[in-house]
C-alpha cells in the first residue's frame, strides 16, 4: 500500500484528525496523524428585494445545515468591514432600520461555531424608498 488520498466528511467549524500511512519511502512504515480546521463554508446564493419598503433578504447556504449567518447593510460601494456585522439564525429575515431614499449594498457570510465566519458573499443592492416627513404641529387653516 502506498500513500493515498482519504476523503472524509465533517462539519465546518470542527477540528478534524487524518491518519496517514506513507510506505513510498521503502525503508518501513510511517504513519502520521495530522490536525486541521474545517473551513467555514461559503454562501452558495442570496438575493435582497424590496418588500413594503424593507429589504427582505433570502440566503441559500453551501451547506444546508447551516443556519447562522451574519449580513451588514453598507451605503453603495463601502467595504462590508466598515461596519458591525449583525447575526441571525434563519435564511430568510428582513433589515430594518435603514435610512429613508438611500442605496445600500447588502452582504452575507455564514458564521460557523462562535467566531469562524465564511467569506462575505455580495452585494445584493437596494434602494429604500423616498420618505417625506412633515412638521409637526403644522397649522393647515386658514390664516
Amino acid at each position: 500500500m502506498y500513500a493515498d488520498n482519504v476523503q472524509m466528511q465533517v462539519s465546518p467549524g470542527v477540528m478534524a484528525y487524518m491518519a496517514r500511512y506513507d510506505n513510498t519511502t521503502r525503508s518501513g512504515f510511517h504513519f502520521s496523524l495530522e490536525e486541521f480546521d474545517v473551513p467555514c463554508f461559503a454562501v452558495s446564493a442570496f438575493k435582497a428585494e424590496m418588500k413594503g419598503g424593507v429589504p427582505t433578504c433570502t440566503v441559500v447556504p453551501a451547506d444546508p445545515s447551516q443556519t447562522t449567518f451574519q449580513y451588514v447593510a453598507v451605503a453603495r460601494n463601502a467595504s462590508p468591514n466598515s461596519v458591525p456585522a449583525v447575526t441571525v439564525t434563519t435564511t430568510t429575515f428582513q433589515i430594518t432600520n435603514l435610512a429613508m431614499s438611500t442605496n445600500y449594498d447588502i452582504y452575507v457570510r455564514a458564521l460557523c461555531g462562535t467566531s469562524d465566519t465564511s467569506a462575505w458573499f455580495g452585494p445584493a443592492q437596494v434602494s429604500t424608498p423616498l420618505g417625506i416627513r412633515f412638521a409637526d404641529n403644522m397649522n393647515w387653516g386658514s390664516t
